[in-house]
């Protein structure tokens, strides 16, 4: 956990890292992109979400309003500081959380749907 947890750190307090150069995904979830995504997974989202990877929430914020509870778990304290604030700010209702997800067990039966960008490529 310590590597990757360090660099997300370093990532989400805006510290210049070296990135990966074949990392090609968009810094920001704006509404063309979620729009792109949202025409694939459209017909699954229900109930309960986990954004696994969230990040600073971003995600989160845009799937809201579509999903029962959504949910967001990340390895960096960061990220999950900067998500609960995105949805503050915007009076979201978003449930995240910091676990290491390369050891985190989902409890059985616990969410509809599971979304997952960008985290399982790194």
């Amino acid at each position: 956990m310590g590597e990757v947890k360090t660099f997300y750190d370093r990532y989400w307090n805006g510290r210049n890292i070296k990135v990966n150069p074949f990392d090609r995904h968009p810094e920001e979830w704006t509404p063309e992109n979620f729009s792109y995504h949202w025409n694939f997974f459209k017909p699954f989202v229900k109930g309960k979400l986990l954004d696994f990877g969230c990040g600073d929430g971003q995600f989160l914020h845009m799937i809201n309003k579509y999903c029962e509870v959504s949910y967001g778990v990340d390895i960096s304290e960061i990220a999950i500081k900067k998500a609960q604030e995105l949805a503050k700010e915007n009076n979201v209702r978003i449930n995240a959380f910091v676990a290491d997800l390369e050891t985190y067990t989902l409890p059985k039966d616990s969410y509809e749907v599971i979304a997952c960008f960008y985290y399982l490529h790194f």
